[in-house]
């Protein structure tokens, strides 16, 4: 069975803290998830944010799932999943171009609204 290499992107900030926002507790278990995976050999959260490392407060380092620029990735990625931030447009369209998935994961506000329309 062919394995996957993952990416979740992730909003590191200096202010952030695992129960500052449900996003950052969904993607805590989703990384948690694809960790414990069959099918995933490689995982990462994309930073999308302004610092270099995730802080403490947001209690991550016991996932073991580096923290990466999107860039590092590029040519390793299979499937990416945009969940806690936007990457940049013009890295998705080349990982996209060399056969990368690319998955919108709606979770908090962005979730409800488009949930309520539904309804």
């Amino acid at each position: 069975m062919k394995k996957i290499n993952v990416g979740i992107s992730i909003s590191a900030t200096a202010a952030g803290n695992i129960w500052s926002s449900g996003i950052n507790q969904n993607i805590g278990f989703l990384g948690e998830l694809l960790r414990k995976s069959p099918i995933v050999d490689k995982l990462w959260f994309l930073n999308g944010g302004d610092t270099e490392k995730l802080p403490p407060a947001m209690d991550f380092d016991r996932l073991g799932i580096p923290l990466v620029r999107p860039e590092e990735v590029t040519h390793e990625i299979d499937v990416m999943i945009e969940m806690g931030a936007i990457l940049p447009l013009g890295w998705m369209r080349r990982i996209h171009a060399r056969g990368a998935k690319i998955v919108c994961f709606g979770v908090g506000h962005n979730y409800n609204a488009l949930a309520e329309a539904l309804v």
